[in-house]
């Protein structure tokens, strides 16, 4: 991807045509959120894999004490930090992709949304969810959206991604498709 594209993120309508195409549907993007947070119990950190320039972070904010996010597109969270600048225990933070900046056991939630299918390798999506393993908290919860690699040409399939979660450690809770897209494939698992 041309890199001077992040250079300049002037507004929201335009960081959306730019990604999406169009404009935000807002309700789609409301009701994205409560799919996200579906039975999930109010706790004290949460941390979204993929944030962006954390409009679903945002919305998830309100349930945890501390809300965090993380993406390797720095000029997005910088976008990111000047719009939600005002909110206190809303951080957003760059990292490398495959690590992720915190400690053992650190989160109670871990979510992820229209981030793991478009990353380019199988490695870096195990890379992923071992990290995630190793930041949450025991008994802690973990909600991520991929699609069927079989149908869709990812590097995974729908079985192989929901393996890696057992290999991991995770018990998978549900494993369920369509709730925001057809093609979509939601794992909800228990550390």
């Amino acid at each position: 991807m041309n890199r001077q594209w992040w250079e300049e993120i002037p507004d929201e309508d335009t960081l959306w045509q730019r990604l999406v195409g169009g404009r935000e549907d807002k309700l789609k993007t409301i009701e994205e959120a409560a799919v996200i947070l579906e039975d999930i119990p109010y706790g004290d950190r949460a941390l979204e894999i993929g944030c962006g320039n954390g409009r679903l972070t945002r919305l998830c904010w309100q349930n945890f004490e501390q809300m965090y996010g993380v993406d390797y597109a720095r000029n997005l969270i910088e976008h990111g930090l000047r719009i939600h600048y005002d909110l206190d225990g809303l951080y957003l933070i760059h990292s490398d992709g495959l690590t992720l900046p915190f400690d053992n056991d650190y989160f109670d939630f871990i979510y992820s949304y229209t981030v793991f299918q478009h990353m380019p390798t199988r490695a870096i999506v195990v890379k992923n969810i071992r990290e995630a393993y190793r930041v949450l908290k025991p008994e802690g919860l973990i909600r991520i959206q991929t699609v069927d690699g079989e149908t869709d040409g990812r590097p995974y399939s729908r079985a192989e991604f929901v393996e890696e979660f057992i290999r991991c450690g995770f018990t998978i809770l549900s494993v369920v498709t369509g709730l925001t897209h057809p093609k979509h494939v939601w794992v909800t698992a228990r550390k």
